[in-house]
């Protein structure tokens, strides 16, 4: 495994083809379990001509196609992922591609994502396999070490207000303390795209009167949803919405008061959101921390 991970590193794609030793005890194991050489492997598969194994040196001949293949597949999705990315932030000018990680060592891949973005300049990383894991660290001692950060969704809370007949959907007609109301209005904070900073805190008020007996005893809850769309105007699947989290307010042993007055927060964080709901009408302050990475 040592010398197939140190080939993997320095094979560029341009070699007549590759050689790596392979341990006598694996290839015993390999003859015992299967009950035949390793030669007569080879020349039984669809490799026969591809594939060489010498006994005497204890090293296998691979054909640079089929070194090939075992790279095609991930770099084919390490460069579709960067072009989407690449097409998203357009009104950036992106004009370097930063490789971290253990696979930044591989020469192949340095190559074909130097011919999949040649106008782009790539920035290669010392220990770039460590690079990953010392940020973790750094996050972890330091406090807002991100100054800005691209929001991959739309983010917003879930309201309901008075229904519009020939305006909101039939589907999310619902009856609440004896009125008819929307249920499930997106009421955007964040949109898909927008660049955050720590800290920075989006803001919203509502308020319930309540008349009836029983709307005084049930629980409210203030949820946060996320959209793959920009401006999506419902919670619904074909906005692209999913539920992120909740912050749940149980009634007081009394029940709630006439007339209830919230202040919803969603604050950035590094890697979190923190949602905070404050109850003006009884000076009250719940939150939760919820994951958006």
């Amino acid at each position: 495994m040592r010398d197939f991970e140190e080939r993997k590193k320095t094979f560029k794609g341009t070699e007549r083809n590759v050689k790596i030793r392979l341990d006598p005890i694996l290839m015993k194991r390999f003859e015992t379990k299967s009950g035949k050489s390793l030669q007569n492997a080879i020349h039984e598969s669809d490799f026969s001509t591809k594939v060489k194994y010498d006994d005497d040196s204890g090293r296998m001949t691979f054909n640079t196609p089929v070194i090939e293949a075992f790279y095609n597949g991930s770099v084919q999705s390490i460069i579709t992922k960067v072009k989407t990315i690449i097409e998203e932030c357009a009104d950036d000018e992106l004009n370097q591609i930063l490789l971290v990680g253990g696979y930044a060592e591989s020469q192949y891949l340095r190559n074909k994502v130097r011919e999949a973005f040649p106008t782009l300049d790539l920035v290669l990383v010392e220990d770039a396999k460590l690079a990953v894991i010392k940020g973790s660290v750094m996050m972890g001692l330091e406090e807002k070490n991100i100054v800005q950060r691209r929001s991959r969704f739309t983010y917003g809370f879930r309201i309901r207000i008075p229904f519009i007949e020939g305006v909101h959907p039939e589907h999310l007609k619902v009856l609440s303390d004896g009125r008819v109301k929307c249920s499930s209005i997106f009421e955007k904070m964040i949109t898909k795209g927008q660049m955050l900073t720590y800290n920075q805190t989006f803001k919203f008020s509502s308020s319930n009167e309540l008349k009836q007996a029983k709307s005084k005893k049930k629980q409210f809850s203030t949820a946060l949803f996320r959209s793959t769309k920009e401006d999506p105007k419902y919670i619904t699947d074909e906005e692209g919405c999913k539920f992120v989290g909740r912050v749940i307010m149980n009634p007081p042993p009394g029940g709630w008061p006439d007339l209830l007055e919230f202040e919803h927060h969603l604050i950035v964080g590094e890697t979190e959101f923190t949602v905070k709901v404050y109850n003006k009408s009884l000076g009250e302050e719940l939150q939760a921390t919820l994951d958006f990475l």
